[in-house]
């Protein structure tokens, strides 16, 4: 009776992203709601330093992504901790609040922060600009303004209720397309791609091949 040797990883590529932006514009409710799939809690306190999520999700063809993601404090004294994950990104949701022009005046120094701090030369990081609370309804920010700044810098954008994760299941596959697609891609640090397993059929032997990013290959023999 044959069996095949055949691939056990759960994705195809890891994604390391980082989450920045001014404190207050839903990076957290963001980061629980989309990536850690959680909308028990609503109210959370500001964040410390760093956090991290991470969630598969599937793209078109039929690939399996990992976006591996660093939540972030957008308060100014934690900004010099922030910078130094900026290292070995390959691409980043930039995010502000409708409702706040003071958050929308300061995407620019982040988005100057991750073009400057990003280790990576060969890929020029793509970037995903948020914006959030479109469900409050005192928008400060017209629409037509954002448009411009993301078609101005190379940007996506997508608005969205953080609560609710709205738009995000179809833009953020078409930002994981865009990192994977990109030129220099192959030369990105930010990226791990998954070893592709050989199909082997070979009578009473399974070959069970195993090769996590970061650990070498090996295999089981029963």
């Amino acid at each position: 009776m044959g069996s095949k040797y055949r691939e056990l990883a759960d994705y195809d590529h890891a994604l390391r992203l980082i989450v920045v932006g001014d404190y207050n514009t839903g990076k957290t409710t963001f980061i629980n709601t989309y990536i850690r799939q959680d909308n028990t809690n609503t109210v959370y306190d500001p964040t410390i330093g760093i956090d991290f999520a991470s969630r598969n999700i599937e793209l078109g063809g039929g690939e399996i992504v990992k976006l591996a993601c660093w939540d972030t404090s957008g308060q100014e004294n934690f900004r010099s901790i922030v910078r130094s994950y900026y290292k070995d990104i390959c691409g980043a949701f930039l995010v502000y609040d409708v409702t706040s022009r003071r958050s929308f005046a300061n995407l620019l120094t982040w988005m100057n922060d991750i073009r400057r701090n990003a280790s990576c030369k060969g890929h020029e990081h793509p970037i995903l600009l948020l914006g959030t609370k479109i469900d409050v309804g005192r928008r400060q920010v017209p629409k037509e303004e954002v448009l411009r700044f993301a078609d101005d810098n190379n940007l996506l954008y997508a608005e969205t209720n953080a609560l609710t994760g709205e738009n995000l299941d179809l833009v953020v596959p078409q930002f994981a397309a865009r990192i994977l697609r990109g030129p220099g891609v192959e030369r990105c640090k930010g990226i791990k791609h998954r070893m592709r397993a050989m199909e082997v059929e070979k009578d009473g032997i399974s070959l069970q091949e195993r090769s996590p990013p970061g650990e070498k290959t090996c295999c089981v023999v029963s």
